[in-house]
């Protein structure tokens, strides 16, 4: 009620209200695009990860450093270091700067999608992109990925992870606010020991106030940082808030980004201790539970040349021994039996309700 020192709580309370909307992500979406494309890709026989199975027995990134790239300002800034010491990580992507990274000449071992719209189909799975991937590259779709991209996708090379909930029983699933801190929930369940990060800002660049790298197939917005603000306007993508920097004292972002900050420390709240997690990323916000460290402090000569094409070979052979293209008879009496629950049990309790007297005074 004074209005001093409260700009920070006021910024929290309208990020988390502003996520909270109903029509964020309405149930009728996530019922058609998770249960619907879900059962429809079982059906056509793409292979699905297991990852429960996976996070007990995945040992290959015990000694291979992951260096993850996402599509924030910082990578620009690296894209040059990146090219110049790509063979001393096995190199994890996101679907909307694979195309950067190859017209740079950088070899991905895995590229890892996550949203379901078909637009995607056009800006970052467009044929002629596809067709320079790389025939060894891994590729991870999540089972509500569009069917139009999957088609363009070597079978060979894909997998399907699930999401929001598992129908394969006892399988894990992943989520997050974003691909950026999804991917961090897949790396965690392949036990990967030390993670290199860059362009997971979750900040905006902090001298032009581009939210994403240049030519990243994401949707980038410019905001003026100087605009002085008020809170009778508040805009998940256009409104400024102020948060700890991982190298910095304080940067800008948004509250879309401030959301998924929240949502990869919850993540990453659930890796192992001697899983380390390190933050190359000079401009872009804290993630708690992650390791800041400056580029040019990272003594790059101590790692060792990685056989890009051995190691994903080996992957690939782990990830198909660890992956189904059907149900197992498992998950069909699962299945069958929360449908017979559904039918009787709730059916039952209904008819009590209906049946059930009420008394007025």
């Amino acid at each position: 009620s004074t209005t001093i020192n409260i700009d920070k709580y006021i910024d929290n309370f309208l990020s988390i209200l502003n996520t909270k909307k109903p029509t964020f992500y309405d149930y009728n979406r996530l019922l058609y695009v998770h249960i619907n494309r879900t059962t429809r890709y079982i059906k056509d026989g793409y292979k699905t990860l297991l990852l429960d199975k996976i996070k007990d027995k995945c040992n290959i990134f015990e000694n291979i450093p992951i260096l993850y790239i996402a599509a924030g300002p910082s990578l620009d800034e690296n894209i040059e270091w990146i090219k110049e010491n790509q063979n001393k990580f096995f190199i994890v992507a996101i679907g909307a700067i694979y195309k950067k990274l190859l017209d740079y000449n950088i070899c991905i071992n895995i590229i890892i999608t996550f949203d379901e719209q078909e637009f995607l189909n056009d800006i970052q799975f467009d044929d002629e992109s596809v067709s320079k991937i790389g025939k060894d590259t891994i590729i991870l779709a999540s089972t509500i990925t569009n069917n139009k991209i999957l088609k363009k996708l070597s079978h060979k090379n894909l997998f399907l992870y699930e999401v929001f909930s598992s129908i394969y029983k006892n399988n894990l699933s992943v989520s997050g606010f974003s691909i950026g801190e999804l991917v961090l929930d897949i790396l965690i369940k392949l036990n990967s020991k030390n993670v290199y990060l860059i362009g997971l800002d979750f900040s905006l660049n902090q001298k032009t106030g581009d939210s994403h790298s240049s030519d990243s197939s994401s949707g980038i917005t410019k905001l003026d940082l100087m605009m002085e603000q008020d809170r009778e306007y508040f805009n998940s993508r256009e409104s400024l808030i102020k948060v700890k920097g991982n190298l910095l004292e304080n940067v800008f972002t948004t509250p879309l980004f401030f959301n998924s900050i929240q949502s990869a420390e919850v993540i990453l709240s659930h890796k192992s201790d001697n899983m380390n997690f390190f933050n190359l990323s000079e401009n872009g916000a804290f993630i708690k539970n992650t390791i800041p460290l400056k580029i040019n402090e990272l003594n790059i000569k101590e790692f060792t040349n990685i056989p890009y094409y051995c190691i994903n070979d080996d992957f690939l052979i782990f990830l198909n021994a660890n992956s189904l293209n059907e149900l197992s008879n498992e998950s069909i009496l699962s299945i069958n039996n929360e449908i017979l629950f559904l039918k009787n049990e709730i059916s039952n309790l209904l008819n009590k309700i209906k049946n059930t007297k009420v008394f007025t005074f």
